[in-house]
């Protein structure tokens, strides 16, 4: 089974401290966390306390409730909860988790089922599932036993990409943050 701790790692490395950019269609945002879509994040509070220092951001790093906060965040609100723990390649994990965390859980799954539905090779490693965004018994299944984890991580990491595209294409005010994207699809910059 994947494992949280190696994914969160990785993940984290995309992810920058506080940034309130007002471009930045999220928002105010720690760690990739968005007060825009968690405003009742706990993680809130302890920010507004340590904006009083005068070494603000800087001091958040140094915050180990905040740090424990931020990585129960994930590991609950992301990993779990779309049972990324049920999967069995770290591989594939990881990328749904980086998706989900940067992009919706929903749009992390949507990826994932059309990622399974585009190698299942016209039913030579499975039926196409249902591509609902959630993460059933059936997706499970069809994800864990098909045999090319590699090749599922990589399309996802194509649709992100295409998305990524998409979104600067219809506002060019994103494109401040294209480059910054590409590092989650793996693309030298």
């Amino acid at each position: 089974m994947a494992d949280f701790q190696e994914a969160y790692l990785e993940v984290m490395q995309s992810e920058g401290g506080y940034v309130n950019d007002p471009t930045d269609r999220g928002g105010e945002t720690y760690c990739g966390i968005t007060k825009k879509w968690f405003p009742r994040w706990e993680g809130w509070k302890l920010i507004a306390e340590l904006k009083t220092n005068k070494n603000f951001p800087a001091n958040l790093k140094a915050s180990k409730p905040l740090s424990r906060t931020v990585r129960n965040f994930y590991e609950a609100e992301f990993f779990k909860d779309i049972r990324l723990d049920e999967i069995h390649s770290q591989k594939i994990a990881t990328e749904v988790f980086d998706t989900a965390v940067n992009m919706s859980k929903r749009s992390a799954v949507f990826d994932l089922q059309r990622a399974v539905n585009l190698l299942n090779n016209n039913g030579r490693y499975g039926a196409d599932i249902t591509v609902d965004g959630v993460i059933g018994a059936k997706t499970l299944q069809a994800v864990n036993n098909f045999p090319y984890p590699s090749a599922i991580a990589d399309t996802i990491n194509g649709l992100q990409f295409s998305r990524y595209v998409t979104i600067c294409e219809n506002d060019h005010t994103q494109e401040k943050f294209f480059r910054g994207w590409l590092f989650r699809v793996k693309i030298n910059t």
